[in-house]
């Protein structure tokens, strides 16, 4: 038996896991992430890989004017503590509480990962 992408190539198999097996803090919690990416490429790869480890995606753009590296943006003071973590685990940086200067998000969102180059 193995994988129809060929030998070693699980990610499909890893991803209908992961859909299937959301963990159940993400789900209590349901907060709403939303996706700022320098490049086309990178917004559509961090939205899908979000949303398949449960993240409740709720918008994403491209936009080419964003501070280089990963920032992760919590908008909700606290309130969300296991996406909180989970995020800051997932990309091993520490979330700040304030957008950087001259980024925005629509209404009601309450984290942001903002991916510049």
């Amino acid at each position: 038996v193995r994988p129809r992408a060929g030998f070693n190539v699980y990610s499909d198999i890893q991803q209908y896991v992961r859909s299937q097996l959301q963990d159940g803090y993400l789900v209590k919690e349901r907060a709403s992430v939303y996706v700022a990416a320098a490049t086309e490429k990178l917004r559509v790869s961090t939205t899908e890989l979000l949303s398949g480890y449960g993240y409740a995606v709720s918008g994403s753009t491209t936009t080419h004017d964003l501070p280089a590296g990963t920032t992760i943006v919590d908008l909700t003071d606290g309130a969300k503590p296991y996406t909180l973590h989970y995020l800051q685990d997932r990309y091993g940086i520490a979330a700040v509480s304030d957008l950087p200067q001259g980024i925005s998000v629509p209404d009601g969102i309450q984290f942001a990962i903002i991916i510049g180059t």
